[in-house]
């Protein structure tokens, strides 16, 4: 195939042909060929060529294996730490990207978190893949705190998948961004200031 995923072998007698792809990158599966119909694609077409006969459709799709999601969350400890009784964030907005690596193009997929906070993006090639948060689509009161995959809390967290893998530890914690407070003290005199 050239740079842009086409070939053609010309010239062809009349007769039965089998088409088969090899050679794709680590970490791609087969979405599909023409003669896959309601079964998984094997990456192998069959065709039967007439006389000038010109089949131009013996196409092949594949990508990416690996996920990589999970879940933005209110981390009421700040710990960093999902603990079980702190909620999901839904509404807020993720980008999933990666460069283009191994003769794939470049990805990029938005999702929205859904009301217990997760999302996922699937058919990602072996490569670094950033995570994103808009934190303009934070709900109002509320920042970031925590992230995994980060060195520094900033919203965007980039970390290798391999190969088919699945990595659900992109993970962002948000707080509030109120405060109460002051002081208790001993009312010696008891008049109800200090």
């Amino acid at each position: 195939t050239d740079a842009s995923g086409k070939y053609l072998v010309a010239h062809l007698p009349q007769g039965a042909y089998q088409v088969a792809i090899s050679g794709v990158p680590a970490g791609t599966v087969n979405t599909y060929d023409e003669n896959s119909g309601t079964t998984a694609p094997d990456g192998v077409t069959t065709v039967t060529l007439a006389d000038g006969d010109a089949h131009l459709t013996a196409d092949f799709g594949i990508r990416g294996s690996g996920t990589v999601g999970d879940t933005v969350w209110f981390d009421t400890d700040g710990d960093g730490v999902k603990d079980a009784a702190e909620p999901g964030m839904g509404g807020v907005t993720v980008t999933v990207s990666w460069p283009a690596v191994n003769g794939q193009p470049a990805g990029s997929v938005v999702r929205t978190t859904a009301a217990d906070g997760t999302y996922s993006v699937t058919g990602i090639p072996a490569v670094d893949v950033t995570v994103t948060v808009d934190t303009t689509t934070f709900p109002a009161g509320t920042e970031l705190v925590s992230e995994t995959h980060g060195g520094t809390v900033d919203g965007t967290a980039t970390f290798p998948l391999a190969a088919g893998a699945t990595d659900d530890a992109f993970d962002f914690g948000l707080r509030g961004t109120g405060s109460i407070g002051d002081r208790v003290w001993v009312d010696t005199n008891s008049d109800g200031f200090q």
